[in-house]
């Protein structure tokens, strides 16, 4: 099995079939930003799909594109924009790969504007088989089924990890700290399975190994901002990674085309030193 981390994407798969996962698409997030600043933004829908068609069309044996949660950003469905824009969108990727949608806490009564063709999983997520391997997919917003807590590895989204890269201007004698820039990053770290069963059904269940990995996506999303990982008071949401059971401080750091980083534990002391 052979994964690969690109353009805030994942690639799960061998020679003959790949799976394309993609996590928080949140389609009508530039609404949110014309209440709040007044400034008009052009929907972000067009450049989303683009991109996927994109990932699509430089891999050979992708057949199924997993949607892992947050497909929109209001939380209702009756928005005008999600029936407008939504359901031509699915259909749009449809046409070229099978699309299976795993809902995340944004995709309440999802399935009014979702196509026929287009799959809604459980929000406790599926399973994928790769090479004798087991990848559970599932947002992260909630407590994963059982047969995706047995698997081996295990991606998510729900969190929209980021770097906050900042700049300092000095005016006269003052120093001012801009906004950040927001870089987003993947995030791979440890997972206990038996944590995991201790804590959605406290007790232990046999013939589960302890020993799994978690991935956590970035936002798809061009404007979505996210959680800064580096900053002191970043904290992950999410049962799998609130109760403990995934080592947040083990993890490690890719940038949104997949190049190592560095470490949690590492990014952490460094923030350290510099208070």
């Amino acid at each position: 099995m052979e994964i690969v981390l690109e353009n805030k994407a994942m690639i799960v798969g061998n020679d003959e079939r790949s799976d394309l996962l993609v996590a928080d698409l949140h389609l009508g997030f530039h609404k949110d930003l014309e209440a709040l600043t007044g400034a008009a933004f052009p929907s972000e829908h067009l450049d989303i799909a683009n991109a996927i068609e994109g990932i699509i069309s430089r891999y050979d044996g992708i057949e199924t594109l997993w949607i892992l949660g947050d497909l929109k950003h209001s939380i209702g469905v009756d928005i005008r924009y999600n029936w407008e824009i939504i359901p031509h969108f699915l259909e749009r990727l449809s046409d070229i790969v099978e699309v299976v949608l795993v809902p995340g806490n944004h995709d309440g009564n999802i399935h009014a504007v979702v196509p026929r063709d287009v799959r809604v999983a459980s929000t406790k997520g599926e399973v994928l088989y790769v090479d004798g391997k087991r990848v559970g997919v599932i947002h992260g917003h909630a407590w994963p089924s059982e047969d995706v807590i047995r698997a081996e590895i295990i991606v998510m989204g729900h969190n929209h990890p980021v770097l906050n890269i900042w700049r300092e201007v000095t005016v006269g004698n003052i120093s001012v700290r801009r906004r950040p820039r927001q870089i987003p990053v993947f995030l791979k770290m440890p997972l206990d399975r038996s944590c995991v069963e201790r804590a959605r059904l406290g007790k232990d269940v046999s013939g589960i190994s302890s020993k799994a990995t978690l991935y956590i996506l970035p936002s798809f999303n061009p404007l979505a901002g996210g959680v800064g990982i580096n900053t002191e008071d970043a904290s992950l949401r999410g049962p799998l990674v609130e109760s403990g059971c995934a080592r947040v401080n083990r993890a490690e750091i890719f940038s949104e085309n997949g190049i190592f980083l560095g470490t949690m534990n590492e990014l952490r002391r460094r923030i350290q030193r510099k208070h």
